[in-house]
């Protein structure tokens, strides 16, 4: 049933698949990264994803930017401060990538 629509056919959704006030509020650039699905020029854009977790007491998160194969990794105390951290970094692009190896370039290949 799924078709491939032709070149010039598909313009990617109009409205964010996500839809939370609050969020884009609080962490504008941070909602982009998550939510945007095309860049300027109208062409397709895979999104980022999060993966959240605590190691040794510490709240740390991981933003994977899959649409330009590179991943960050934040750490703070609490969920408050990390996602505040996040989003001054991600907004202010001094933020520290790590291109990802050469197994996750790899077709069909998603980490999380």
């Amino acid at each position: 049933m799924l078709k491939k629509p032709l070149p010039g056919q598909y313009n990617g959704p109009t409205e964010f698949p996500f839809s939370d006030i609050k969020f884009l509020e609080s962490y504008p650039t941070l909602h982009e990264y998550l939510t945007c699905t095309q860049w300027d020029a109208r062409t397709i854009r895979t999104t980022s994803t999060l993966l959240f977790f605590v190691e040794n007491g510490v709240m740390k998160v991981c933003l994977n930017d899959r649409d330009n194969n590179r991943s960050a990794f934040f750490t703070a105390p609490t969920m408050e401060e990390l996602m505040s951290e996040m989003e001054v970094k991600l907004a202010s692009e001094k933020v520290d990538w790590r291109t990802r190896s050469r197994q996750a370039n790899q077709p069909g290949y998603t980490p999380f």
